[in-house]
């Protein structure tokens, strides 16, 4: 999408969506991952049990506020073409 918008209005919304889920990925993929894995093991203490927990749910709001943003790039970019909202060369 970036590479057959580039030369048009709408890059920047394909650069956007492009950032958002490279960025949901990161967080996923390096931080809420591991924790995953730790969560999974044997855990007996219940402070770190709750320590990771939050931290889980931090990053997974991250995540969600990230890729609402992708989503709603995504519609507007899809509404657009569509709809013929974005009429720019």
């Amino acid at each position: 999408m970036v590479w057959k918008e580039w030369k048009t209005g709408m890059r920047w919304i394909a650069v956007g969506s492009m950032a958002c889920l490279t960025g949901a990925t990161y967080v996923g993929t390096l931080h809420i991952i591991p924790i995953n894995k730790i969560l999974a093991g044997r855990l007996t203490d219940d402070a770190r049990v709750t320590d990771l927990l939050q931290q889980w749910m931090r990053l997974n709001d991250i995540r969600f506020v990230v890729m609402t943003i992708s989503w709603l790039l995504l519609m507007y970019y899809f509404g657009s073409k569509a709809y013929k909202w974005d009429t720019r060369p």
